[in-house]
């Protein structure tokens, strides 16, 4: 057992310890950082047991000397002390941590931020040395009967035991968006935008609007002739987000709240434009192409089922097949893996899997996507055919986000906004008419 001397010297050892981390981060200007906080809380808890152990012992010591000073005086003769007394009831040297419910640890998330430390490999706090040691002890070691408290057992002395929490976030990706890169980018300095454009989808006797050429003698008159024009408005709308969070979740969360909040927004922006561009109904938000003046619709030969028959029709209405791309829903996939082209009474497939790993399937030669914002088989747009370069799309105001105390201040909550201004639409508004032939469109899909 050590002497009185050597637990004052070991208590004032600690406490210029604590001392020494309080005069590092103040001399720095800054706060403690999680390990030092953890680090200053062990020290000042050991100087507490330290000298709780001191007093007990000098108290000990100055009634064993008083009760000494009144035998010798009754003897008549001096006794010297005796340092011999009962046991102390705390014991020199046992780690407090072993009776702390809360392992060392201020709080929940206290605990859960010395996780991610450790798994960081930053210092490993005290407390979650000593739960590693007790809950992963080998088998052997553990008590095997019945009258125990353990860990094993949440009414025997589970609950006490806290549970760590992964700094990962588990979340589903959103499909990625095909179009988004090749749509054609308009800038927008003003929230309309006013295109002109050529008056050139009927070309049974121009191509060019209305202007036409011809071959006459030299003295005869010349026709004359003219262009068409028009003008295209693309229009932005607001696109919002928001969201309320307690003041509670913010401060506590062991990871970043707000940014959780930022990044499933984004994902959300993301795909509700991607369904805008698709089936957007022009109504203060976009065009779609399902819902353009321009779009053909292609007969489907058998309900509820794609041929090979359907897709050649459709790559047949198609204008500037080149640039094109197929969209279709998941349910449309055995139909299009099972389309083949009849030879007698053979044939061979049409579905080309893609030779290269994340690279897309081909249909007819050109690459195809499959998005959960096409329809249903059977559906008209189960399947579509788009030439993404003639769909316009401007933005005046890209995502922004802005939060505020007082919405909810009587709630103690905080409030999360959201926003974009942006505009998109098919200029297209008709077919084109061709000089001979069906008509044609950059925008095709497949009827009910």
């Amino acid at each position: 057992m050590p002497t009185l001397l050597e637990l004052e010297q070991k208590r004032d050892s600690k406490r210029a310890e604590a001392r020494k981390l309080h005069t590092a981060a103040s001399d720095a200007g800054r706060d403690f950082t999680d390990a030092e906080s953890t680090s200053f809380d062990t020290l000042m808890n050991e100087v507490d047991v330290i000298q709780l152990q001191a007093t007990s012992m000098r108290n000990r010591e100055e009634r064993l000397a008083k009760l000494d000073s009144e035998t010798t005086a009754s003897a008549g003769r001096k006794m010297s002390p005796n340092p011999i007394g009962t046991p102390p009831s705390v014991i020199v040297g046992k780690d407090r941590i072993e009776d702390d419910p809360m392992k060392g640890f201020k709080g929940p998330r206290d605990f859960m931020t010395s996780v991610m430390h450790a798994a960081q490999g930053r210092p490993v706090a005290e407390g979650l040395k000593f739960l590693r040691a007790s809950r992963f002890q080998p088998e052997a070691e553990m008590a095997a009967g019945s009258d125990e408290h353990g860990a094993y057992s949440d009414t025997y002395g589970g609950y006490f035991v806290p549970s760590a929490i992964s700094p990962q976030f588990l979340q589903l990706e959103p499909e990625p968006d095909p179009t988004a890169i090749l749509t054609r980018k308009i800038p927008m300095a003003a929230t309309t935008i006013k295109m002109n454009y050529r008056v050139d989808k009927t070309h049974t006797t121009s191509v060019s609007g209305g202007l036409t050429v011809g071959r006459s003698a030299e003295t005869v008159a010349k026709t004359a002739s003219r262009m068409s024009t028009g003008q295209f408005d693309l229009r932005a709308h607001s696109l919002f987000g928001f969201s309320y969070a307690t003041e509670e979740i913010l401060t506590d969360s062991a990871v970043s709240f707000i940014a959780l909040l930022e990044a499933g927004f984004r994902d959300e922006f993301n795909s509700h434009i991607l369904n805008e561009r698709l089936n957007g109904t022009g109504v203060a938000q976009f065009q779609g192409v399902m819902t353009s003046g321009a779009l053909i619709s292609v007969t489907r030969n058998t309900a509820d089922d794609i041929k090979f028959v359907d897709v050649v029709n459709m790559r047949s209405r198609c204008w500037r097949y080149a640039g094109a791309v197929w969209m279709a829903n998941h349910d449309t996939l055995p139909k299009l893996m099972q389309m083949n082209v009849e030879v007698g009474v053979g044939g061979g497939p049409v579905w080309q899997p893609s030779a290269r790993e994340d690279h897309p399937d081909i249909v007819l030669g050109r690459p195809i996507f499959f998005s959960e914002y096409t329809k249903s088989l059977g559906t008209a747009g189960d399947i579509v055919l788009v030439n993404w370069g003639e769909f316009l799309e401007g933005l005046y105001q890209p995502l922004q986000s802005a939060e505020s105390m007082h919405v909810r201040f009587l709630e103690h909550e905080r409030a999360f906004k959201f926003w974009l201004r942006n505009a998109g639409s098919p200029w297209w508004d008709a077919a084109l008419t061709p000089k001979n032939g069906s008509t044609l469109s950059p925008y095709v899909a497949l009827a009910a």
